[in-house]
Parts: C-alpha cells; sequence; structure tokens
C-alpha cells in the first residue's frame, strides 16, 4: 500500500482502475453496444464500494470487478497489435460522424448516437 509521511500526517492511496464505468458517456459516445463493453460495464456504486474496501485493507491499487480484473490481467498475456485492434473495436462509434460547418469556415465533428 502506498503510504507517505506528509508532516505528522499518514496519507494511504489507493489507485482504482475501474475500466468501463455504466455512465451515460458511453451510451453518448455511441459505444456502449458491444457484447463485451456491456458485460465489462460496472455501476459506479459498485466501483465505489469495491475502492473504499479495498482502501480500507490497505490495497495500493484495485480493479473493481471480476471482467475488469481478467481484462486488466489477460492485457499482459495479449500480444499488443492484438490489444490494439480489440480496442478499436470495443470503442468502436456505432453511427457515423457528422460534419457540422461553423460560422468562422472550421468545422466540427459530432459523433451522433442512435436514441433507443
Amino acid at each position: 500500500m502506498g503510504t507517505d509521511p506528509v508532516g505528522s500526517t499518514v496519507v494511504r492511496i489507493t489507485t482504482v482502475c475501474p475500466g468501463t464505468t455504466a455512465t451515460e458517456f458511453h451510451t453518448r459516445a455511441g459505444t456502449s453496444r458491444s457484447l463485451l463493453a456491456r458485460l465489462s460495464m460496472a455501476r459506479p456504486e459498485a466501483i465505489v464500494a469495491s475502492a473504499l474496501r479495498a482502501s480500507d485493507r490497505g490495497r495500493a491499487v484495485v480493479n473493481p470487478g471480476l471482467i475488469n480484473h481478467l481484462l486488466t490481467f489477460s492485457i499482459r498475456l495479449t500480444p499488443r497489435f492484438l490489444v490494439t485492434r480489440i480496442s478499436a473495436l470495443l470503442m468502436r462509434p456505432s453511427c457515423p460522424p457528422v460534419t457540422i460547418p461553423r460560422p468562422d469556415q472550421s468545422t466540427i465533428l459530432v459523433q451522433v448516437s442512435k436514441q433507443r
């Protein structure tokens, strides 16, 4: 566990690696439709509970959730090019991007997701 003396106070540090979290970010980005993404998403409440438990136990690093833990470990055994391709597939938008012209002649690239 990371403990650092700060004056007369000891600071305990726990690093949380939450992985994919079930928030509206992925829905808005259009990346929440793949099976692996849906299976590996954890609820924010579960991540917080896991992080607090790990901190109470003095752990320096925590990967909440079994699937997140397995995915994190499997990356060590998988060739980098394969990890990159799989990550690209998981984060691929479900809708094509839309270009919106702006008055100052520049453009904005916007990702529009389908609402269910």
